[in-house]
């Protein structure tokens, strides 16, 4: 299974979902939990469409992984 092989990615990941949107929020716990380098980000009161609900806080979260891999 795909799930099995998490593990083996071995690049900083970020995972962001909706807070909302319980479902996939519980999918990117569990994502996060298979990957070594993971970190997930919740966005508070918004669902599934998290970049949309919620823009300047979606950019400001991936500015601040791909600030915290360039280093």
């Amino acid at each position: 299974a795909v799930w099995d092989q998490l593990s083996q990615i071995s690049q900083p990941t970020l995972v962001v979902a909706g807070a909302e949107d319980t479902r996939h929020a519980e999918l990117g716990r569990r994502l996060v939990g298979g990957l070594p380098d993971a970190r997930l980000e919740e966005v508070s009161g918004a669902g599934h469409a998290a970049h949309l609900e919620a823009p300047d806080r979606f950019v400001a979260i991936l500015r601040d992984f791909l600030l915290r891999c360039r280093r």
